[in-house]
């Protein structure tokens, strides 16, 4: 079942990253630093990533960022594959069906 995506879109200012992923970014989150860690090679999945615009914020932060989301307009609808550091499901589950975040979550579970 494919959700209504202006009922999952929180609105905030074009090009301004979700407060979700601005605090992922901050080391109070539990994130090793960029001191001790190399992003270079750390790989995010944004799923359920809208139109994207947290992907380009996770970028400037030194992740190769990748989104998902089932609506084709948003152009980010081909189901990725392989495994990642980081899965993020912002403002997803809290909109599904109960009876279909279970199965969400499970096929989080693959790329983690």
């Amino acid at each position: 079942m494919l959700v209504d995506p202006g009922r999952t879109a929180p609105i905030r200012r074009k090009g301004r990253p979700s407060i979700p992923a601005r605090l992922l970014m901050t080391e109070d989150v539990g994130l090793p630093t960029s001191s001790i860690y190399n992003y270079d090679r750390c790989w995010l999945l944004d799923y359920g990533c809208g139109r994207g615009n947290d992907l380009d914020y996770y970028a400037t932060q030194g992740w190769h960022a990748v989104g998902y989301d089932p609506y084709e307009k948003f152009g980010h609808s081909i189901m990725p594959t392989g495994k990642y550091d980081i899965v993020v499901c912002n403002y997803v589950l809290n909109v599904l069906p109960i009876a279909e975040r279970r199965d969400v979550l499970q096929r989080l579970q693959q790329f983690s």
